[in-house]
Formats: C-alpha cells, structure tokens, sequence
C-alpha cells in the first residue's frame, strides 16, 4: 500500500500502461506470458482478451524439478536442509509423518561474538553464507537473495571473514586467463566505483560477486558477466538481478522473507513478507536447463530454530523473532499452495489504490456513504487533505492525499493520450472513462467492488472540469512523468533549469570547477523538491546530503574533494546520479515537445 501511495509501484504503471494501449489498440496482437502468475492466470488472460470466458494456456510441464525447502540455523550444529515442495506439491514420503530431509556433512558455523549472536537476522545471514562457501567447492552455483539492505549485509558478509574460524577457505582465484582477465576488469571498475575498501571489492576476492539497484549500470553488466561464465561461484544480490534473466544458478538461498514495506505512524517499519510473484521468479532461476549445472533447483529459506543469543535479556525477543521467520514461511508455503489451486482472491493495483483511498476516508474523515465518496472524489485536491506530500510520508492523509495523486496521474496519462489519438470532446468524457475504466485489470480482478467504476469515472470527470481544467497544463504534466502534485511542484524550479541547461552547451569544454558550479547549481534548485529531490533511507544517506556538495565534488573530481567513507560510496553515487538524471529529464521533455513523444520519467 506504501508503494502505491508514495508513486514508487511498477505493477501500477504496468496495469495503466496496458489498460491504455487496449483502449487506444483494442486490435493489437498482444501475447501475456509470465512463469509467476499463479493464481492471477485466469483474470489476466480475461483482461488480456477481453472476454469473461477466457483461460490462460499453461504448461505444467518443466525442463527441471523445482525444490523448495527450509535451510535449518542451528547454533553450533551442521546446517539442516528438509525439502517442502517439489514442483508446487507439498513433498513427503508415503507412510512417514517426518518430511524429507538432507543432512549436510558440513562443519557447524563456528560460535560468533555476541556482537552478532546478539542479533537474530544477523546470525541467521551468516550462517546462510557459511552454508554456501562449503558447498561451492561442490561445483554448485548459488545465489544469496536479499529482501532489502544489500550494503548492510555485504558489509556483515565482507567482516565475517574478519571472525574465527572463517579465514581457512581457500583463496579464490579465476581459472583460465580470460576470466582472470573478465575478473581484473571487473574488480578495477569495482575499486573505481566503489572504493577499494569496499565490501564489494573485499567480498570479490573471495570469489562473490554482488548486484544492487543502485550499483552503476557498467559495474553491474560485468558481474553479471563473472556469474554467467562462472567465474564467480557465489552471488549475493537483490531481486533486481534475477528480474528477465538466465543465471547459471544451482541453489537460491533466502536469509530472508520480510521486506519493510511502510513505516508507521509511530517511526517504527511494517514488514511484510515478499510477493509470491518474486518468490516464484526467483525458484524458477534455479536449475535452468542450459543455464545450470544440476537438473533440479532448490531454494532454501533460512529457519532459525533455536536462539542465536546466550545473553538472559535476549531470550524472549529472539524467540519472537524465531515465530515470526515460522509464521512468514507457512504464510508464503500456504500462498503457493492456494495460488496453484487457483483459488487465490486477485487483487489488482488500481482496485488496491481505490480501496485504500475509501478506507481512509472512512477511518479519518468519517465518511461512510457512497455520495459523501463521489462529493470528496469531485472536490478534493491532494494538497487539501495531506500537508506533506510527494515525499513519502507514512502519515495516514499524506498517504491519502498521496494516493488521490497517484489516480490523478493514471486518469491523467489514459485522457491525455484518447485526446491526442481521437480527441475528446466534453461530451464524450464520461463514455471515454468507461472505456478505461472496462479495460484495466481491476475490472477482471477477483477483489473488485462494484462502487469502484463509478468513483473512478467521478474523479476522471473532476479532473478534467474542475481539478485541472487546462488541457495545456494537463499534457504538461503528463510529459513531465511525474504525478500531477510532484509535477506542478517541479514546474516550479524547472524553469531555472532549463536555463542552465541551456546555457551549459559548452559543457564538455568546461574545467572540473566550472562543471561542478552547475551541478552545484541544479542541485541547490532540486535538493528540497517533494518527490524529485533527494531522499534519505536512514541517517547515514541524511548526513550525506547534507554536505551533498561535497559528494558531487568527489563524483566529478573536483580538485581537493574528500571522498566519502567506502560504506557510503554508494549512497554518494545515487546522490549525485540525482542530479544527473535531471539533465536526462531536460532531453527528453525537449525530444517530446520537439517530436511528439512522451517524456521518460526518471
């Protein structure tokens, strides 16, 4: 729901997207393939074809056996595989009530310091990567998948190395002399990005490669080039490696299920286990055929099942921590199991939106009646509900203002787009709402209500003839890419930059000093934009942006600039690629304007 509110969900743009090429090109040949619909199949395929009576083609065919099964954290015993599915089926032995196991002959992981036993997540992380390097001597290829705060745990992987009992491994060093080659550019480029102290340098010299979202795209391309000609046989990486991609991979191993997805009201995370879909796109990287090694793939979740901590005042919160590693696990097992019986409720982006919108209404407006829903929906704008907007606020009406934002943009891209192709008369609004609303997978999805359209169709008609009745401002914001509030927010200073935009022709000419001067300059304008400018995770990236000049200094080699500490590289790096973007920003407003195209949103 956090997502959606704070303009940052893909399966929202995706839903948009689609729903307007159907409406523009209801004849287009279109082909939906997915391996992770599950249960989402049959109203996709509806959506798809526009037909009630439609099913999805499947194939329950696969090349490999996909295994899932648990990976046993057991502090100082040998690590403890028992096996759950087996091809989507719960997996047992007739006659036996115990489940399939595998008992590793590894040597236990040797008892850490308390600094780490101390944190249950921290224990388990380790152990995962314990598991891993003894069994990659075997010839196995595995991924390390993290749920969120990759620099955290590489940073833990790259010290346990520092522990006892961890140094015995053998050093790594690539086989032949081209992946020593491959292996040399990929670690200059590594240092070059991200420092030679880095836990990414230091974890590639031990042979495991890493990939991240905000890992700059040429450093990214040549670890993805180490893991598919082998020379690495360990990967730790997010889920944004294994999206659209064949990776030689044997074994997954998830630490982890959780995934912060909001932060309360209180300052404190909500966490909630990952989409089946990613847990499926990442099982399906196991064992592909002409891609891995083995004919079957396994994915291991971490289990936890005793205490990591020896300290009394430790017990409890970690036998919590332990139930709840229990309770996501059987939550996401149960989810598998319903979605392959395809009696899974489908809940579709724009209904989730609508629904939260009304909730909210409900719960902190007192609204309760369908009328009171279409006189707010027909009056309201973002800012008139929430005061702090576009910058992710967990606040329940900066979400709402946040949420009503974020239909605005999908009404907005869907009108825009039927006027520019065939036009849109007033009289036609409403018809042409419809066509949207009866093309977009809500209306095929399992949990629509039936006071959704017509709200949907109320805001459409407010958006046009009372919320932003300029057609000119309307195309405006629509090329801009952002949601219309962060779009009018940044109308605001883009004025200034296209000026020094404009005036930097010359750029390439220019000395470090004076190209830093205009990166200083479009920095200051953008820094405090609400949705545009720079955003903090946590105090580190905080501190950084404040000496944020500094770091575009050190990113631009700027003569004297102190560069920031190897753990904070990479937040530098997408600090500045901040300011970068809004150059391409620029471009492509200009190519659009010029052209007739849609601007990119960044």
């Amino acid at each position: 729901m956090r997502d959606l509110a704070a303009h940052g969900d893909r399966s929202m743009r995706l839903e948009s997207l689609v729903s307007r090429i159907l409406v523009l090109k209801p004849d287009i040949a279109r082909i939906a393939l997915t391996a992770v619909a599950g249960g989402a199949a049959p109203p996709v395929s509806r959506w798809i074809e526009d037909d009630e009576d439609a099913e999805p083609v499947g194939l329950k065919y696969r090349s490999s056996r996909q295994l899932v099964g648990v990976l046993e954290c057991r502090p100082k015993q040998s690590p403890y595989i028992t096996l759950e599915l087996n091809n989507g089926q719960p997996l047992y032995v007739r006659g036996r009530e115990s489940p399939v196991f595998l008992a590793l002959s590894l040597p236990p992981m040797p008892d850490p310091p308390a600094t780490v036993k101390n944190s249950l997540h921290h224990y388990v992380q380790n152990h995962a990567l314990w598991t891993a390097l003894h069994l990659a001597p075997s010839g196995r290829r595995i991924l390390i998948s993290v749920t969120q705060g990759p620099d955290r745990i590489m940073r833990r992987y790259a010290e346990a190395f520092d522990l006892k009992g961890w140094s015995a491994f053998t050093p790594f060093a690539p086989k032949t002399e081209s992946e020593k080659r491959l292996f040399n550019e990929a670690r200059a480029t590594c240092v070059d990005y991200c420092g030679a102290g880095s836990s990414e340098v230091r974890l590639l010299d031990r042979g495991i490669a890493t990939s991240h979202g905000q890992m700059p795209q040429r450093l990214r391309r040549l670890m993805v080039e180490l893991i598919d000609k082998q020379v690495c046989p360990i990967t730790i990486a997010t889920a944004t490696l294994t999206e659209g991609v064949n990776l030689p991979f044997d074994l997954i191993i998830l630490p982890s299920l959780e995934r912060i997805v909001e932060i309360g009201i209180n300052g404190a995370p909500v966490s909630d286990i990952i989409p089946t879909s990613e847990f499926r796109n990442l099982a399906g990287r196991a064992g592909r055929p002409g891609a891995a090694e083995a004919m079957e793939g396994l994915t291991l979740v971490c289990l936890p099942t005793a205490n990591s901590a020896s300290a009394p005042g430790k017990q409890q919160e970690q036998r919590r921590q332990r139930d709840d590693y229990v309770a996501n696990l059987n939550r996401m097992l149960n989810l598998l199991a319903l979605e392959e019986s395809a009696d899974l409720v489908v809940y579709a982006p724009l209904q989730t939106l609508l629904a939260s919108i009304w909730s909210k209404l409900r719960d902190n407006l007192g609204l309760r009646t369908v009328v009171e829903l279409h006189t707010f929906l027909e009056q309201t704008m973002p800012e008139a509900v929430g005061a702090d907007l576009g910058v992710g606020s967990p606040a329940l009406l900066d979400m709402l203002g946040d949420s009503l934002d974020e239909l605005d943009a999908v009404i907005i891209a869907a009108l825009d787009e039927i006027d520019r192709l065939e036009g849109l008369p007033a009289a036609a609004l409403e018809e042409a709402l419809s066509r949207v609303w009866r093309r977009t997978f809500t209306r095929y999805a399992s949990a629509v209500e039936g006071w959704m359209e017509a709200a949907f169709i109320k805001r459409g008609q407010a958006v046009v003839e009372r919320l932003y009745p300029d057609s000119a401002q309307r195309r405006a914001l629509y090329q801009i890419g952002f949601t219309p509030f962060v779009g009018r927010q940044f109308q605001q200073i883009s004025p200034q930059i296209n000026a020094a935009l404009k005036s930097a022709a010359d750029y390439g000419s220019r000395s470090t000093e004076e190209r830093f001067t205009l990166f200083w300059h479009i920095g200051q304008l953008v820094r405090n934009g609400r949705g545009f400018g720079f955003t903090a995770r946590g105090a580190a990236e905080a501190a950084l942006i404040e000496r944020w000049h500094d770091v575009a200094g050190w990113w631009l080699q700027r003569e004297g600039a102190v560069p920031p500490e190897a753990t904070d590289c990479g937040a530098g790096r997408a600090l500045s690629r901040t300011i970068s973007s809004f150059v391409l920003v620029w471009l492509s407003v200009q190519l659009s304007r010029k052209h007739g195209m849609r601007a990119l949103a960044i």
